[in-house]
Order: C-alpha cells, then sequence, then structure tokens
C-alpha cells in the first residue's frame, strides 16, 4: 500500500493535471468571491466557511477523477485488480492520497482567505486545522469511492459532483458551523456535538465504503 501510495503522490503532484487543475479552479472561486465582496468589508465568518468548503468540494472532485484516470489512461487498472494486492488496499491508498492532496490544497486556501477575504482564522488555529482534518477524512473517502465507481464514463466530473454534494452535505454543515464558531472566537466546547456528527460520519462511511467497494469490480 505504501508503494502505491507513493506511486500516486508522485503522479498527481508532478504532472499538468490533478492538483494543479485543482489549486487554480479552488483559488479562482476564493479570488472572485473576494472580488465580490471588496465594498462589504469583513465578511460573516459562516460565509467564509462556506466559501472555504465549495472550493474544497470542487477541487476534491477533480482530484479523485486525476486519481482514478492515471490507472486508465495508463491502461494498469486491470492489472492492480489481478495483482496480489487486496482491492480493499488500493481503495484505502486512493483515500489516503486525495486526503493529502485536498488538505495541501487548503493550505493555500486559507492562505488566500486570509488575504482577500480579510477573516480571522487564527484564534483557533490548532482546533481548525484539526476540524478540517475530520471533514476531509468523510470528502476522501465518499469521493474514493464514487471516484471509481463512476469508471471510465465521460461525464464523470458532473456525476460525482452531483453525487457528492448531497451525501457530504452534513459534515459540510459541520464544517461550515465549526469555522464560523472558531473564527469568532467561540469556545470550543459549544461545537464538539457538530465534531462528533462529523466523526460519527466518517466512521460510518468508511466502513460502508470498505465494505461495498471490492463489489464494484467483482473481486471480493
Amino acid at each position: 500500500m505504501i508503494t502505491l501510495l507513493k506511486k500516486d503522490l508522485k503522479l498527481i503532484f508532478f504532472r499538468k493535471q490533478g492538483i494543479k487543475e485543482a489549486l487554480l479552479l479552488g483559488l479562482i472561486i476564493i479570488f472572485t468571491f473576494s472580488l465580490a465582496s471588496s465594498n462589504l468589508g469583513p465578511l460573516n465568518p459562516i460565509w467564509v466557511g462556506t466559501i472555504f468548503w465549495v472550493s474544497s468540494i470542487f477541487c476534491s472532485v477533480l482530484i479523485f477523477r486525476e486519481l482514478y484516470e492515471m490507472e486508465e489512461r495508463h491502461k494498469v487498472w486491470e492489472l492492480l485488480l489481478i495483482s496480489p494486492i487486496s482491492i480493499e488496499l488500493i481503495w484505502v491508498s486512493k483515500t489516503i492520497c486525495g486526503i493529502i492532496c485536498l488538505f495541501f490544497l487548503q493550505i493555500f486556501f486559507m492562505v488566500f482567505i486570509l488575504i482577500f477575504l480579510k477573516s480571522n482564522i487564527m484564534i483557533y488555529f490548532f482546533p481548525l486545522i484539526l476540524n478540517i482534518l475530520i471533514i476531509d477524512w468523510g470528502m476522501g473517502v465518499i469521493g474514493s469511492f464514487f471516484g471509481g465507481a463512476v469508471g471510465d464514463l465521460s461525464t464523470k466530473d458532473s456525476l460525482l459532483t452531483t453525487i457528492l454534494f448531497p451525501l457530504q452535505l452534513p459534515i459540510i454543515l459541520g464544517g461550515i458551523k465549526t469555522w464560523s464558531h472558531l473564527s469568532a472566537g467561540n469556545p470550543i466546547g459549544e461545537i464538539i456535538s457538530w465534531i462528533n456528527m462529523s466523526l460519527a460520519f466518517d466512521l460510518i462511511f468508511t466502513g460502508v465504503c470498505l465494505f461495498l467497494f471490492p463489489f464494484l469490480y467483482g473481486k471480493e
């Protein structure tokens, strides 16, 4: 699994598509909102959190599309399926790689939000980072599952976006609520219920996707 993870990270970070395309999309979204709100003063933290997570959702679609498309493009997906490596480990490797890539992009998003949207995200910086990782876990699990499920369909981008938005809505709402709460400098204890909900979501969908993914390729 470590070998697969290293291979995917190397390919996605050094290819023209994938992470570079996703980074550009996310920065365009943030910059566009910053221009639209330039005369309104500092934005409400809940809107800043919404911009951050909307950018993250669209970028996750591009990341997981590229992660699975790399294998299809080079005709090695079938070789992976017949290899001694279990299909579950392939999925776990893709999921971890996608989460790492997404978090890497989100670091840039936070810098741009700090600069262009003038949002104070440093009050509870480390709890905010921890919450982002919790949300990314759920986004990565679902994104990786459906990234593999849509296969080589030509409509995979629109299909992924249509599927992922409704499924990710609970944890995205938790992420937005937590972001706005922490950015406003409110006590962490008041959002424990949202964090617990996000963790429960992550654990449930991790188990479900891990169980169902082998059936997508008929390899049990």
